[in-house]
């Protein structure tokens, strides 16, 4: 191979390379949920609060909870002040198995979603 087909080898791999990173860092992705991942939590009002890595776009933005059976949990938007948080509250008292679903738009116009599984103690174990 002649060196100078090396050297644009290399310098279209190097590309490639970044423009994937710099495509990824656009997405917004959750650093930290309330309630975490696979936490137990106890019956009653429960609070979410979703943070982001990026600015979102709360309008074009949702929260959902779903149960094992596929119910939809109400959630009740609440406001906040930061650019990259959502929060919400939602009444679970029925123990079982639950997920948070999200999707949000981030100020870049790229869509991103995900699900955080989670679970409602029994209420006499809550006691």
């Amino acid at each position: 191979m002649f060196p100078w087909r090396a050297a644009i080898l290399s310098l279209t791999v190097l590309i490639a390379a970044l423009a994937s990173v710099s495509d990824g860092a656009a997405h917004a992705l959750v650093m930290n949920s309330i309630p975490a991942a696979n936490a137990d939590v106890a019956p009653g009002t429960i609070r979410i609060v979703l943070t982001f890595n990026s600015r979102i776009d709360k309008k074009r933005s949702r929260v959902a909870v779903y149960s094992s059976d596929a119910q939809e949990a109400a959630v009740t938007g609440v406001a906040d002040q930061s650019e990259n948080i959502l929060r919400g509250d939602v009444v679970l008292t029925r123990s079982g198995p639950y997920q948070i679903r999200w999707q949000v738009l981030s100020r870049d116009g790229h869509i991103t979603r995900g699900i955080i599984p989670f679970a409602v103690r029994d209420a006499k174990a809550a006691q």
